[in-house]
């Protein structure tokens, strides 16, 4: 049997606090989805997201937490996103803009029309191995 490639890893937010509250919203079951910018991806010259890719979720210091599966991706503009989606993201009170606030700081946006509009990665995804288990 042949070696299989690792996965690559990341984790969510930009900052220590909601990066490791994210993880353990995912190692929970609670955090289903997330929802990057189109306009990371292509600034970054990474590949975009699709169904069947393998991540590794870390807290914001490294540490594997779980390993996802991506189940569905849809591009949308921001203004689009729907209570449904913000559920599953699972983050605050599952609503959508409260959950949004970072975008702000990292993206170095003002909330605009043309923000609204700009195209948002919708992805679902599956825990397929937990690596950390929370309290």
């Amino acid at each position: 049997m042949g070696k299989l490639a690792c996965p690559p890893s990341f984790y969510f937010c930009d900052n220590r606090q909601d990066a490791d509250a994210c993880a353990t919203l995912v190692v929970k079951g609670i955090k289903q989805a997330t929802a990057p910018s189109l306009w990371w991806f292509d600034k970054h010259k990474e590949n975009r997201p699709e169904v069947g890719d393998y991540h590794i979720i870390t807290k914001w210091d490294g540490t594997p937490v779980a390993v996802i599966q991506t189940t569905a991706v849809v591009v949308i503009p921001f203004g689009q996103v729907d209570a449904g989606f913000a559920h599953a993201e699972g983050e605050g009170d599952r609503r959508w803009y409260n959950g949004k606030r970072f975008i702000a700081p990292t993206m170095l946006v003002r909330w605009t029309v043309k923000q609204t509009r700009s195209l948002t990665i919708l992805l679902w995804f599956a825990i397929v191995f937990k690596l950390f288990f929370v309290h």
